[in-house]
């Protein structure tokens, strides 16, 4: 995971690994700047979160994400099970589309401002590259939930489920986690080697691409555990 871990020179033709982001990604990310792919990486990331969600929807127990409810809505949830599950799979599925074209896109507006000669082709191969280290965290977290009888919402390797803090404490909480902080480190150096940013605004933006969503949620969860 180490931005210092290739340095020897990569030859224009090499073609980047998708597998090789896991244990050598300096080298994959200068790569990917000289060959940026996308269709294969974007099938394997792509079967990899319809694995993870499939198992997260067919594997979880409805009855742990509204332990208090009342017999009636409870009732109601496993009236609508099928539906749920199925919306549930979707959810997951389009992560990698949805999620890697916006990054993508705000990518691309950054690196046209700071002159960087990366496309939006070089953006979306990278972040498809670091989209599969992410699915190996919904892939690993489902299975565990799903073997332990666990609510599907709680994150196993975040510090807020080692903890067991809820509330807003608990949402900023999960983003200390081990995929997170692997995909953090694995943005600033795809951005320092695929795009050409500097060290500093490589990591304010891995950074700030990662806490801003969790100050939102953490502020979501207090306002609404304030009006109800």
């Amino acid at each position: 995971m180490s931005e210092h871990q290739s340095h020897q020179p990569v030859e224009e033709g090499q073609k980047p690994s998708i597998f090789g982001v896991i244990v050598n990604p300096g080298e994959q990310f200068t790569r990917i700047k000289h060959q940026p792919k996308i269709l294969v990486p974007f099938i394997i990331v792509f079967f990899l979160y319809g694995i993870a969600g499939a198992i997260a929807a067919i594997g979880t127990d409805f009855r742990l994400l509204i332990p208090d409810a009342p017999a009636e809505e409870l009732d109601l949830l496993l009236q609508m099970e099928p539906f749920i599950r199925a919306i549930m799979f979707v959810g997951i599925l389009a992560v990698p589309i949805v999620g890697t074209l916006i990054v993508s896109f705000l990518l691309w507006i950054v690196g046209k401002i700071v002159h960087s000669e990366a496309g939006f082709a070089h953006f979306v191969s990278m972040n498809l590259f670091i989209m599969f280290v992410a699915g190996l965290g919904v892939l690993f977290n489902s299975i565990i939930a799903t073997m332990f009888g666990m609510n599907p919402e709680q994150i196993v390797t975040s510090l807020s489920t080692v903890l067991q803090i809820e509330g807003a404490l608990g949402v900023l909480l999960s983003g200390i986690e081990v995929f997170t902080i692997w995909g953090i480190i694995l943005t600033a150096i795809g951005l320092k080697r695929t795009a050409n940013f500097n060290g500093a605004l490589a990591w304010s933006i891995a950074i700030a691409f990662t806490l801003i969503p969790l100050l939102l949620s953490a502020a979501l969860v207090t306002v609404g555990g304030g009006m109800f």
